[in-house]
């Protein structure tokens, strides 16, 4: 019969190369951690959709205009009337305008 060894616990599986220092296992155990992560952001990084795109200001005042006018169209019972309804609101939008572009053209400095 032969003679088994005793296994001691927390032995190494196998004998290390002679002259290998200690730090050389937690440091490729940190390597191949980095690598696992590093492969995780990139692979997030390609496959995550990116958030819709917000609608331009065009595109708003097309669609408020839009739904203003359907809206003119079902409280007043001609088109006439409701076209007119919009007037009030049309020149105070013009003034609004002239006046902000009357505001940019003011010389920023005062001439002494």
């Amino acid at each position: 019969m032969s003679a088994r060894r005793p296994v001691r616990k927390g032995a190494p599986l196998r004998k290390p190369v002679a002259g290998t220092p200690g730090w050389v296992m937690p440091a490729a155990v940190v390597a191949g951690i980095a690598v696992v992560v590093a492969a995780f952001w990139v692979i997030r990084w390609y496959t995550t959709p990116l958030p819709p795109k917000a609608p331009s200001q065009s595109e708003t005042q097309v669609v408020l205009a839009t739904i203003t006018n359907l809206r003119a169209s079902e409280r007043f019972r001609t088109a006439q009337r409701a076209l007119l309804s919009q007037y009030p609101m049309l020149l105070l939008m013009v003034l609004y305008t002239m006046t902000s572009l009357w505001i940019l053209a003011q010389p920023i400095t005062r001439e002494s």
